[in-house]
């Protein structure tokens, strides 16, 4: 990517509760998008926080509260941004 932005591939989803994977799982499916397993490509990470972000506030879709749901998946999301925490590339 450079050497200006952070080169990333993939966020780990596997933090978010369980209630909160399967939730935004079931909503993906419903719209005819993949199911995010543990790792998913951090584009597809970032689009579905703001899908969150628009989403009507239900019990169904956010089990463990909307924005608390939001504000894990923006820190796994910055997470993944830290050099630190990034996987190796082989």
């Amino acid at each position: 990517m450079g050497k200006w932005l952070p080169e990333v591939d993939a966020v780990n989803i596997n933090e978010l509760s369980h209630e909160a994977r399967r939730a935004i799982s079931d909503a993906l499916d419903e719209d005819g998008w993949d199911a995010p397993q543990s790792w998913i490509d951090f584009d597809l990470c970032c689009g579905i926080w703001f899908r969150l972000r628009a989403a009507k506030d239900s019990e169904e879709l956010f089990p463990k509260g909307k924005w608390a749901t939001i504000q894990r998946l923006q820190e796994l999301i910055e997470k993944a941004v830290t050099p630190a925490n990034r996987p190796e590339k082989p």
